[in-house]
């Protein structure tokens, strides 16, 4: 009889989390743990990622997801050390895991989803004291690479844009330093320092 207790070691320890896989549809893989003890499902089908010989390829497993929870992990101690001044306990982090988890599944905790999907967004909101900045125009996906417009990616790391050039192409910003930056969009590879 199958209990639906898959949860193996090492994520049975107590001071681990148990990390389940989804899909892009939300839904748990097939090959995903289960059982009373996971914590949270996070994507782990069809996972982009980095591949031996400078490559990329597409993975699925529970080990594709487990680093988008340690990615929310690492942006809670950073949020904890910077409103608190120390990172936050063991319980502390699930805590705030769970306040930012979108419940999947039937309705609470289940031994399928755990407490949700972390909304990893929702935690960089929170890092960000509260600031949400909107897009002027959607990310959008060329050639297997993830391409933000370059306001989400200033203002985001604490810059802020002054100005846009359409006859030149030419975008004017401050860099979180202060340093002033023209750089041209059609040679959008530039390398700032400060």
């Amino acid at each position: 009889r199958d209990t639906l207790d898959r949860i193996s070691w090492p994520a049975r320890f107590p001071e681990t989390f148990a990390v389940g896989a989804i899909c892009q549809e939300l839904q748990r893989a097939d090959f995903s743990s289960t059982g009373d003890m996971l914590d949270f499902a996070m994507p782990g089908v069809d996972v982009y990622s980095c591949y031996p010989g400078n490559k990329w390829a597409r993975y699925s497993g529970t080990s594709m997801a487990a680093p988008f929870l340690t990615g929310c992990i690492a942006l809670l101690q950073e949020y904890a050390l910077k409103t608190k001044g120390r990172v936050f306990t063991f319980e502390e982090v699930k805590n705030e895991l769970a306040k930012y988890a979108i419940d999947l599944g039937v309705e609470g905790i289940d031994p399928e989803y755990g407490y949700g999907m972390v909304n990893i967004g929702k935690i960089g909101a929170a890092i960000m004291d509260k600031l949400v900045i909107m897009l002027d125009q959607p990310m959008t996906i060329q050639n297997n690479r993830t391409l933000a417009p370059l306001r989400f990616v200033i203002e985001t790391n604490g810059g802020q844009v002054l100005g846009w050039d359409n006859t030149t192409k030419t975008v004017t910003f401050k860099t979180p330093s202060g340093k002033k930056v023209t750089m041209q969009v059609n040679n959008p590879e530039v390398t700032i320092e400060g």
